[in-house]
């Protein structure tokens, strides 16, 4: 029996680190093929087009399965980002030492971290109204053993964190969510 490095499971590259290198450079190495084939037919679409063609072949990437970036070294969340500026300069047709910033919020575009942290944050539906079930079922609301009555209401909606030992599961999903 041999043991594999690096596996892939429904589109994810996990290596025995969780490291998620390979994920990274293969995102980033897919949507840069896709952003310099838009780029040649820029001239050929107009601006609506242009924006759909990015989100569904590189926006969609970096949005897939990103929660499995989390607490990843700046380094490797910076390749992502690079991507996400390359990909905004080339919907509003910018040069490259032209700042980034303001046309991200132009296209209501949030950096990857705040993505990730955006998406931790959507727990609040499945905590008020059930919804997504298997989302549901993976929170744990927190009961405290105590006689004392909760007066807080921000005490009501508090999630059991799961312990962990090792530093990779401080990434897991029920780590991360609020």
């Amino acid at each position: 029996m041999t043991v594999e490095k690096a596996v892939k499971d429904r589109g994810v590259i996990m290596d025995c680190n969780l490291s998620f290198k390979d994920q990274i450079n293969q995102v980033v190495r897919t949507t840069g093929y896709h952003l310099r084939n838009i780029s040649l037919l820029k001239k050929y679409l107009d601006g609506n087009t242009m924006k759909i063609l990015v989100h569904n072949h590189v926006i969609s990437k970096l949005d897939y399965c990103n929660l499995c970036y989390y607490e990843l070294p700046n380094y490797l969340l910076k390749k992502l980002q690079l991507v996400m500026n390359r990909a905004a300069r080339l919907i509003k047709d910018l040069a490259p030492h032209e700042r980034i910033a303001p046309v991200l919020i132009d296209l209501h575009g949030l950096p990857i971290k705040e993505c990730m942290i955006y998406k931790t944050v959507l727990t609040h539906q499945p905590l008020q109204f059930g919804k997504p079930r298997y989302i549901r079922n993976l929170l744990q609301d927190l009961h405290l053993d105590t006689p004392v009555a909760i007066r807080h209401n921000a005490e009501q909606h508090r999630l059991f964190e799961p312990r962990v030992n090792l530093k990779k599961g401080f990434r897991t999903f029920e780590k991360i969510t609020p």
